[in-house]
C-alpha cells in the first residue's frame, strides 16, 4: 500500500510539473480556476489542469505565486476514465479506486480521501468542468468544490 501511495504521489508531482511548465502566470481572474472550502477556509486554485495518464484522469488545482505553481493544491484522480461525464465516488486510496487529496504546503504529507465524489459535468477538447466534495482520513472536509480545468 505504501508503494502504491508513493507511486500515486509521484504521478501527481510529475503531472503537476509537466502541467505547470505549460501554464502562464495567473491573473486576478483565472480562466481555469478550482475553488472549494477546506475545513472552513476558502481555497482558490489559480490554475486548474487536467490530463489523462494511462487511462486515468488527473485533475490538479493549485496556486501560483510569483510565477511559481505549487501548494496548497487539490488533486483528483478518476481511474479508467472513458472520457464521459458522470459522478465518480471516492474512497480510501487503493489500487483501482477514484480518490482525491489535499496538499497543504510543499513537503507536507497529502491528506487523502476517506469518502466523497467528483461530478464531471462538461467535457470538451479544451476543458473539463465539474464539482467535488470529500472528507479526508484526518476529518478535514473539502466542500463546495468547483473546477474548470484546462486539458493538457
Amino acid at each position: 500500500m505504501k508503494k502504491f501511495s508513493l507511486a500515486l504521489a509521484a504521478l501527481f508531482i510529475t503531472a503537476l510539473s509537466l502541467f505547470s511548465s505549460c501554464s502562464s502566470s495567473s491573473s486576478a481572474s483565472p480562466s481555469f480556476p478550482m475553488m472549494a472550502t477546506v475545513g472552513g477556509t476558502a481555497f482558490e486554485g489559480t490554475i486548474c489542469l487536467a490530463g489523462v495518464v494511462s487511462s486515468n484522469l488527473a485533475i490538479t488545482g493549485s496556486s501560483t505565486t510569483g510565477g511559481v505553481t505549487g501548494p496548497p493544491q487539490i488533486n483528483i484522480s478518476v481511474v479508467n476514465w472513458s472520457g464521459s461525464t458522470g459522478t465518480f465516488n471516492f474512497g480510501a486510496i487503493t489500487a483501482g479506486s477514484h480518490f482525491a487529496q489535499y496538499i497543504v504546503s510543499t513537503g507536507s504529507v497529502a491528506k487523502t480521501t476517506s469518502s466523497g465524489s467528483v461530478t464531471i459535468t462538461d467535457v470538451s477538447a479544451t476543458e473539463i468542468k465539474g464539482t467535488f466534495n470529500f472528507t479526508c482520513t484526518d476529518g478535514t472536509a473539502i466542500t463546495g468544490g468547483t473546477f474548470t480545468a484546462q486539458r493538457q
